[in-house]
């Protein structure tokens, strides 16, 4: 028979598992704490996309639908340009949206010249990270009229996530 010495140092069996048991808590938690994060960036990127194709949507949609006249440039389709008269008051309103680049950052502008005053337009950014290469309007280098439909299809691309949107906009005939 074996006598245990008290002066012996070391760990126990059952300690060394309860260790190793804790350690694996610790690791499977850090672990899966990192994944999160990396799965959080990609959907804040995907989302950030999405919403500044929506807002782009959003205004070319809403000034489409007041506009009676539309003049599209040659491919690919921009600038354009969105001209109507108030019915109340007679203004008239011109509104062309363009791509611009500040910074290495494409982005949609919109510019609204209010009863030919083109000293005090009024200049908004609608949709940032918007891809030139995949935004555009159709048909090409035409003037349509109230009635006639269009198309407005617009991506943005924030670091590897795209979002792409294709809008189908008719202006308001000519009373």
């Amino acid at each position: 028979m074996k006598f245990i010495d008290k002066n012996q140092k070391g760990f126990t069996l059952i300690e060394i598992l309860v260790a190793l048991g804790i350690f694996g808590l610790v690791a499977a938690a850090a672990s899966g704490t990192i994944v999160q994060v990396i799965q959080s960036s990609r959907t804040t990127d995907h989302m950030t996309a999405l919403r500044q194709v929506q807002s782009a949507g959003y205004w070319v949609s809403h000034d489409g639908v007041q506009a009676q006249q539309v003049t599209i440039s040659a491919a690919p389709g921009l600038p354009f340009t969105l001209t109507w008269t108030d019915w109340d008051d007679n203004d008239i309103h011109e509104v062309e949206y363009s791509l611009q680049q500040d910074m290495a950052v494409d982005y949609l502008q919109r510019k609204e010249v209010v009863n030919g005053e083109a000293a005090n337009p009024i200049i908004a950014i609608v949709g940032q990270y918007i891809d030139p290469d995949n935004t555009l309007c159709e048909p090409f280098d035409q003037e349509l009229g109230g009635g006639e439909t269009f198309t407005f299809t617009v991506t943005a691309t924030m670091n590897q996530q795209t979002e792409t949107r294709t809008y189908e906009i008719k202006p308001r005939a000519l009373l």
